[in-house]
């Protein structure tokens, strides 16, 4: 089978090849910590600096769920729009077991001022400390919060978004599932890239996909991500 490096377009190959340079040789088999730190330099080189912006401010939420755990929303407004405003609720990604709010800050910023929309994005806890259902339980608890204040926080709840990439893809659909199963406020629209949503450890993508590399999501990564997030148990609808 042709190597996956060679079925990039050839322009893209050498912004492949010089992301991949900045990781330790031997991050695919450093612990979780170990990966979340490197994963961290990283971005911290990459990512673009956002200053306070005009067009956006953004404020912290802390919520407190049924089991005592804390969980932060940010919220990003766009200044000068008229309320009441479309909503995103924002998940991020990481596979599960990493990636924060921080990490998303420039996109959130950007969707906020570009779209005139209000956007959450919520810090769930992470895998394998805390595996299912506990990240999914802190994503419906963000959601929840959001759509029973709406109101107060100039948010049209006719247009509130669900999004998520990757492993937030994943939680995007659980979290809608939830709602809709509980009978809470539906999202108008749930929208993803990418989304981690199945767990089985031998599909054609799997096999296909594996072993690609310390940057890129492969097969290896895929089982051990579920492996973390499900921590042993079986995955059941959501």
């Amino acid at each position: 089978a042709m190597a996956y490096a060679d079925r990039l377009q050839p322009e893209h190959r050498p912004a492949l090849a010089a992301v991949e340079d900045l990781f330790p040789s031997d991050y695919s088999e450093l612990a979780v910590a170990g990966r979340r730190a490197a994963s961290a330099a990283i971005l911290r080189q990459v990512l673009p600096e956002v200053e306070p912006l005009d067009g956006v401010t953004w404020e912290e939420h802390s919520l407190l769920g049924e089991r005592g755990e804390s969980v932060l929303v940010r919220l990003y407004l766009p200044s000068g729009a008229a309320v009441p405003l479309p909503a995103i609720y924002y998940i991020h990604g990481g596979g599960m077991w990493a990636g924060t709010i921080d990490f998303e800050h420039a996109n959130a910023v950007r969707l906020s001022e570009t779209l005139d929309c209000v956007v959450a994005c919520v810090e769930y806890r992470l895998a394998p400390e805390n595996p299912f259902p506990e990240p999914l339980n802190d994503c419906l608890l963000g959601y929840t919060w959001l759509t029973t204040r709406a109101e107060s926080l100039g948010i049209d709840a006719r247009r509130i978004v669900i999004f998520g990439a990757s492993a937030g893809g994943g939680l995007a659909f659980g979290t809608a599932l939830k709602v809709r199963d509980s009978g809470a406020h539906l999202p108008a629209l749930v929208a993803t890239i990418a989304p981690m949503i199945d767990d089985r450890d031998n599909t054609a993508s799997v096999r296909e996909f594996d072993r690609l590399g310390p940057l890129l999501w492969d097969g290896t990564k895929n089982r051990e991500g579920w492996s973390w997030y499900l921590g042993g148990n079986p995955a059941d609808e959501y």
